[in-house]
């Protein structure tokens, strides 16, 4: 998941006047890394594979993925790399996580 530090969560322009220190978390002792992460496997975890949390995240991946690339050539447009792609993954975190549908239109 490293393309996500370099080209989203770390992102300057992601985090810029929103008051959040997204560097903060990559200096975490292990013990407080041992807390956070079972909050974090929560929200984004596939879940245990062959269970129904894993196949449910899984087609949810796989529709938001045709979706996303459908809709872009419906509207004649190119994907952007890395901002469109920057985006889509942060709509379907949020998805994943709070069970919620965001757009950025």
């Amino acid at each position: 998941r490293g393309h996500e530090l370099g080209t989203g969560f770390l992102s300057p322009y992601l985090w810029s006047g929103r008051g959040i220190e997204p560097y903060a978390s990559l200096g975490i002792v292990p013990q407080q890394h041992a807390a956070v992460r079972p909050a974090l496997e929560r929200m984004w975890g596939t879940g245990r594979k062959n269970s129904a949390e894993h196949q449910q995240t899984e087609d949810m991946v796989r529709a938001s993925v045709q979706e996303f690339l459908v809709d872009r050539k419906k509207n004649g447009l190119s994907v952007d790399m890395p901002g469109d792609v920057m985006a889509w993954v942060h709509q379907l975190l949020y998805k994943k996580a709070f069970k919620r549908d965001v757009t950025l239109m």
